[in-house]
This record gives structure tokens, sequence and C-alpha cells, in this order.
């Protein structure tokens, strides 16, 4: 070898040498990169290949200027394509990385399996890394695709998609930092345009970043189905200007804004978090949408975790705008979990009726809508409000409708006050949401339990009081229930909503909008009980005529021998004309599994009345009611369980005590000529307005024991004497037995002797 070749061969030896012995793995020379592998093997014996020339780690790819004759290696290099760049990556198997220089249009099946490399973001590159064109078809699968997100703040999410777009198993959307700028739109996908359809059947959307949509940001009637996989641990972030609405962040998970559809197959939405609206899901954002409907239905899936700021913990729906169409904002949910999501008031927006669950937007101002909940075979339960509505809770400006029909199961729920469900009535300071809020609840939960629903002090609250309009300045309804679910309710329930908590109102849901739950669409069998009230007093002769009487529904299955279950009660008052009449409508003709039910009504009692019911199979019941008399009777009989006198025991008289509230007042002695029978007449009912209980007792009746039941006595005769007193006069009694005794033995002593005496 010359000397010439022979020193740069060594000078090459050197270098080399001088960079294996340095802590890096990338270096530049002369504007190029080279990368060198200094991983360690796990035998140290073993040589460590430097990954010089065909054995770079990084693929670089350019979808605006790079170009597939590349070898791909260095920025300047780039390939155009994802299918080049997977291409020399699956043949280099030392690759890890293909760094995305500028949005690559992708289309087909989108797959890094058999390569050992990652999607991830390059520095330079702040927008998309993918876009999916409106009439590409894309099939992702064991792919990870990485923003970077510790080292790179975007503007953009991962991937823009206006087709088609169906995320597999083995696919990982991660760590994009999409926040440093207003109203930047999904961290992982932002689909947009009415052929943008994104179908998730598995994969993991995770840790990425926004002001919408952590996760994803949906638009312009793009469509989103969740049949699988797993949206968590993603986040939004108020931008940096705080002048407009649109920089306040709405949606942790998925956003739906301007035509946006998302159906929730299954799949889970958790962890996610919102420093404002909605941590799992929003239907529209801080602002509502002015020219498409948006349109949320959940069929199934966990939306479990997730935190907002200010309003719906778990899911937002905001209100509709009714300008040039009447538009809807609306969320179904049918089946599914929503549980352990949190309001933690911390946000800057409203957050007075929160909603840990779930909260419903509404406004009446300038062309507005409420938004809409609707819901079927709920349970909610075990949800928390720091001040009132543990369970529900809706503002002035909100309608609420709970029918029993598929309706709800509310028990269990914890709150300051009105655990299960609060109501709020107010104008003033209220703005666009101010108004006299309308309601209807059923009285039945799902799975047939009456709620008996009481007020916040533990009165009862009556039938005809829960449904109407809720009307005056700070007026509320607060309820709740000491019952809870049986096993009915369970079988029933599909969709559950527990474990939610808000640092406001309105643990489970929170509303200043619409909720509906039950249907009244299904054909339900009903009936109604008709009630009629008729005085037969004399035209209220005494002036002791009530101005209401309140009467109790009661329930059993028609035919059955079990005691009638308690339902609730109303109250009757005159109308004009003076007539006294009362229906219960829309009661449940049976109890789902075929058996019919019976309903029975009591009158509860009215003072200085007695009454008399009847029921008309065509006109229903009459309540009839007449002065009760004034003064009493106590009368009674005496039995005799002896036999017949077959003892001759029995005595000649026996003497009954009569007692007023516990004070004796009169007695009687009362003998067979009386029959053994007596009574006590012209007492007085009443005293001092209270009811007098009148007793009876009987004196102790040698050889026998007694039971009283009301006024009559019954003596058993008792064949154990009684124990004889122990006095002097049984000292005698023993000695002349004992004496007996002794000359008895004497007698027979001297017999003996005498006969022996004879035989000698």
């Amino acid at each position: 070898m010359k000397k010439g070749k022979f020193r740069a061969f060594m000078a090459f030896i050197t270098i080399v040498a001088f960079l294996m012995s340095q802590d890096f793995n990338t270096f530049r020379v002369l504007g190029s990169e080279i990368l060198v592998d200094m991983s360690t093997s796990e035998n140290e014996n073993e040589s460590v290949p430097l990954n010089l020339g065909g054995n770079n780690t990084i693929i670089f790819i350019n979808g605006a200027t790079g170009n597939d004759e590349n070898d791909g290696t260095t920025r300047d290099t780039a390939v155009k394509t994802f299918e080049k760049a997977k291409e020399l990556a699956t043949t280099n198997q030392t690759v890890d990385t293909i760094l995305v220089l500028r949005q690559v249009r992708i289309n087909g099946e989108i797959s890094l399996e058999g390569t050992n490399a990652i999607i991830k973001r390059d520095e330079s590159n702040l927008g998309y890394l993918f876009w999916i064109a409106s009439s590409d078809n894309v099939t992702l699968s064991n792919i990870i695709i990485d923003g970077d997100g510790d080292n790179i703040t975007s503007k953009c999410a991962l991937i823009n998609c206006e087709g088609k777009l169906t995320v597999n198993d083995g696919t990982v959307l991660e760590n994009n930092n999409n926040k440093s700028h207003a109203s930047n739109r999904g961290g992982a996908i932002c689909g947009q345009r009415s052929n943008c359809v994104i179908t998730l059947n598995g994969g993991l959307i995770q840790n990425n970043v926004a002001n919408f949509g952590g996760g994803i940001y949906l638009t312009g009637n793009a469509k989103l189905i969740m049949n699988g996989g797993t949206i968590k641990n993603n986040s939004v972030f108020n931008g940096p200007g705080m002048d407009s609405y649109w920089n306040y962040a709405a949606c942790g998970g998925v956003c739906l804004y301007e035509g946006a559809t998302f159906t929730m197959n299954n799949g889970l939405i958790q962890g996610n978090y919102a420093q404002e609206a909605g941590g799992g899901v929003t239907i529209g954002t801080i602002e509502a949408s002015i020219y498409y409907n948006n349109i949320f239905m959940m069929n199934g899936g966990i939306i479990d975790g997730n935190t907002a700021g200010s309003s719906g913990g778990g899911i937002f729906v905001q209100a509709a705008y009714v300008g040039v169409k009447d538009l809807k904002s609306e969320a179904t949910i049918t089946a599914g979990y929503i549980t352990n999501n949190v309001m933690n008031n911390e946000g800057v927006t409203n957050s007075a009726f929160g909603g840990g669950g779930i909260y419903v937007n509404g406004y009446d101002f300038n062309g507005f809508k409420n938004g809409h909940l609707y819901m079927t075979n709920v349970i909610i339960s075990n949800n928390e409000a720091k001040l009132q509505g543990g369970g529900y809770a809706s503002c002035p400006i909100s309608n609420t409708i709970i029918y029993l029909k598929e309706g709800a199961a509310l028990y269990g729920n914890k709150a300051s006050s009105a655990k299960e469900i609060f109501i709020y009535s107010a104008t003033i300071g209220f703005g666009a949401h101010g108004g006299n809020p309308k309601y209807f609840i059923a009285d039945t939960m799902l799975g047939g339990i009456p709620y008996h629903w009481k007020y916040n002090d533990g009165t009862e609250v009556p039938l005809n009081k829960l449904n109407g309009t809720l009307l005056g300045e700070g007026v509320d309804l607060s309820l709740y229930t000491a019952e809870v679910g049986n096993e009915n309710t369970q079988n029933l329930a599909k969709v559950f909503i527990t474990g939610n908590y808000s640092a406001t109102r309105g643990g489970g849901i929170g509303s200043n909008g619409d909720v509906t739950i039950g249907r009244k669409d299904v054909p339900v069998p009903e009936t109604d009980c008709s009630i009629k009230k008729v005085w037969d007093d004399n035209n209220d002769e005494k002036g002791i005529r009530p101005e209401s009487i309140e009467v109790e529904l009661w329930r059993k299955i028609a035919g059955s021998n079990d005691e009638p279950i308690y339902i609730g009660y109303e109250t009757i008052k005159p109308d004009a004309n003076g007539d006294w009449s009362l229906k219960f409508t829309g009661l449940i003709k049976e109890d789902g599994m075929g058996n019919q039910y019976e309903y029975i009504i009591k009158e509860r009692k009215v003072v200085g009345y007695v009454a008399d019911i009847t029921k008309d199979e065509v006109s229903g019941y009459t309540i009839t009611n007449s002065y009760e008399p004034t003064v009493v009777s106590v009368e009674g009989k005496k039995i005799w369980e002896d036999y017949d006198d077959l003892v001759g025991h029995r005595p000649g008289s026996i003497t009954i005590r009569l007692w007023k509230n516990g004070v004796e007042i009169d007695h009687k002695v009362v003998t067979d000529k009386d029959d053994w029978s007596w009574s006590f007449t012209n007492l007085p009912k009443y005293e001092n307005d209270q009811l007098i209980e009148y007793t009876i007792t009987e004196d102790p009746v040698k050889w026998y024991d007694t039971v009283i039941d009301g006024y009559n006595v019954t003596n058993y005769y008792n064949e154990t004497p009684e124990p004889i007193p122990d006095t002097g006069d049984n000292y005698s009694y023993i000695f002349w037995l004992v004496l007996m005794g002794v000359s008895l033995t004497s007698m027979i002593s001297l017999i003996m002797f005498q006969k022996r005496r004879n035989e000698n």
C-alpha cells in the first residue's frame, strides 16, 4: 500500500475510533447527518454495528418536495410517499424512526408491520403529518404516529381527514402538542367535510393536546363511528387570548362542531381533561354551531374518569341555533357507562349547574334554543354534588321530563340538599338562562319501585306536585328518595350514570337545557282512577268542612293476596263550581310481566267525619263523608274457656274497669245475669280536638288467666292451683300427719310381734 493511501486509511480509522468514544448518536458532516448506534449489546463482547450508509436509523419523508428516487437518509434526500418510506424501513431493519417533514397524502392500507419504525413529527413541521383526501379510503393498523409533543409545539393535528379512515388494533396516535395557538383543533385527528367518515375499531389515541378536541375534532358534517379502541389522557387548554369564546377550551376527548355526528357503539373514552367544557365528549364547543346539527348517539361503551373545569366532566351538550335553520344539538344515550367523571369548578366559564357526568346547555336568546339530552333505561346513582342535586340539577331555562316507560332510577346520590333532583326557578340575575322551568317526574322508578318522593324537610311530595311549571323567584323543587332499585331495576337498566362528581350542582347530570328520560312514543297500557267527593253534612251545618282533603293511591297485582303498595297521594280542592273531584292519570296497567294492576284509594282522616268509599266500574270511586259521632260507646263481653265450669271454680262476678287515656274513670261489676257483657255509653270522643283512647282492664280472677282483645275479655281456666300461702297453720297439719304415720307403724309392729309369739 502506498504511503498516501495508508495515511488516509489510518486517518479514517482514527475518526471512527473517536466517534465511538463519544456520548451521542448523531453528528453532522458537511451539512449531512450521520447516525451512529451507540446502544450496548446484551453480550458486551459482541461488536456494536455502526449505522452508516445503508444502516440509517431515520428515514425522512416530505409530501411536498420529496422524491421516491431518493434514499431518504437526509432531509435533502427525503422520499415523498409513505409506501417508499415503509419499503426502506422494511429493507433496513435498523430504521426506527420515519420523520415527516411536510404533510404526506395517504391512501389504502397504512401499516408499519414488518418494520421496527414509528412515525414522528420533525421539528420543522408544525402542520399535519398526514392528509386523507375526500376520495381516499385509509385503514391504519400496526402503526405508531408520534407528535413528539415533549419537544415540539405544533399548530395542527397528526392527521387531516377529509375522506374515509378506519383505525384498527395496533394503531397508536400520540403525543401531539397542538395548544400554543387559539382555536387549534384536534390533537390526533381533525376530521372535516361531508365525505369524512372515521371508524375506530381499535387502536389507542393518547396524550395529545389542543384547544378543541384533544383526541379528535370533527366539523363540516364529518362522522365518527366508535366500535372499539381507546381515547385517553388527552387534554385541551384555553388559548393565549381570552377575549373570545373561541379561545376557551372544549373537549378533551372528542369534539363535534358544525354538522358533526358521533356514534359510539363500544370503546373507552377515559382520563381526558378540558380546562373548561366537556372532559370526554362535547356536542358543540363553548359556542353553539350556527350552520349545521351536531349529534351524538351512544349505544354502548364507557366514558370514565374524565375532568372538566366548568361543565360536563364526561359529556357536554351545547345549545342549538334556530336562525336560518332550526338546528339540533343533541345527545341520545341508550346504553353504556358514564362513570367517575368530575367537574372541578376550576375553569373561568359558568359552572353553576356544572354536571359531573353530563351537562346540557341552553339559551333563550337571539334565536338560540336548548341543547337536548335523550336517555332510556338509566340508573343515576352514587353521584355527588357539593351543593344541590346529587343526581340531577337544572336551572331556570331547563325542561325536565322523566317518563315511567324505559325511564330512570334515581337513588342513593349525595348532596348538601336535594340528593336526587334539584330544579330552580328564577329570572333575576340569570339573563338568557332565566325562566320558569317545566318538569314531569315519574312517581315510580325503573323496575316498578315507587319513589315516595320527599322534600328536603322529609315531608312527602303530593303526586300532583311532580309535574307542571315551577313558578316564582328563587323557588326550587328539591327531591330525594329513601327507596332503592331492585333486581328488576338492574335487569332493565342499560345506561349507568354513577360515581360522578360536581363541585357545584348536578353530580350525575347538570342542565341549562332540555333533558328527556324514558319514552312517551312507546304504547304503554295505561289506566285512570277517577274520584268524586260527596259531603253528607247538611251543607256544612257544623262549619267544620276542610278546604281540602288528601287521597292516597295504592296498587297491587289484581286477584292476588298481596298487601297493596303505597304509591303516593294527591290533594283534592273544590273547583269554581264547588265540585270536589280528582283523577289519577297515566297509571300503568301491568307490571311488565303480564300481571294486571289493581288500584285502590284511601282517604286520609278528615277530623269530624267518617268516610264511606264505593267503587263503580264506569264512574270510578265515590268518597262520601258524613259527620262523625261526637260520643262513643265501649261495649264488650266475657268469654269463659273453662269446660263449662267443669270444676266449679267460675266466680259469681267479675269487675271491668274503664280507662281514659290511661286514667281510670269508671268500673262495672258483671254477672251471669248480665249475660257476662257490659257497656259504657255517652263517652266523649274528643278532648281538646284530640281523639280519646279508651281501654279496659279486668280485676284478677282466681284460677283463671285473662286475655283482653279490644273491649272483649277471655278467661282461660288454669288447671294448676295457686300455691298454698306459707303460714304457721301448716305446722299443725304436718304434725298430725307425722303422728298418724308413727301410730300406724307401731300397730303393724305389734301385730307382727303377736303373730310370732303364737307360732312359738
